[in-house]
């Protein structure tokens, strides 16, 4: 963290506070697992939203990646901060896919299964 060391850039609210808060105002890496996309993802106040090269947050195309949103999906809302809500709360596409294939593919295996106990049983 850039303004952990440094008295200057901290602000009243956190100095000799290094041990909490260890995520505020944090960057993102590129190397790393990215934070939990929550729906304030859009201040860096709230996380460690920052991003990794950039003096910014991450934008809301960023975060809705991140949640592995489609590049070419339209979120609908009137603010910044309503589709960042709707980022934030979203179960992630890819993890439903995956979800919904396992629980697709266990139902079948275990149709099957009761198919052939009922043969065998006949």
């Amino acid at each position: 963290m850039a303004w952990k060391d440094d008295p200057e850039l901290q602000i009243n609210a956190y100095r000799a506070k290094d041990k909490i808060f260890s995520d505020v105002y944090g960057r993102m890496y590129w190397d790393r697992t990215a934070p939990t996309i929550t729906t304030r993802f859009l201040s860096i106040s709230n996380g460690r939203f920052a991003h990794p090269e950039e003096n910014r947050g991450i934008s809301l195309r960023e975060g809705a990646l991140l949640q592995t949103f489609p590049r070419t999906y339209k979120f609908k809302g009137n603010s910044l901060a309503s589709i960042a809500r709707q980022i934030g709360n979203a179960v992630p596409p890819e993890l439903a896919k995956r979800l919904a294939e396992s629980i697709i593919t266990n139902y079948n295996i275990n149709q099957q299964q009761i198919a052939r106990l009922i043969c065998n049983n006949s």
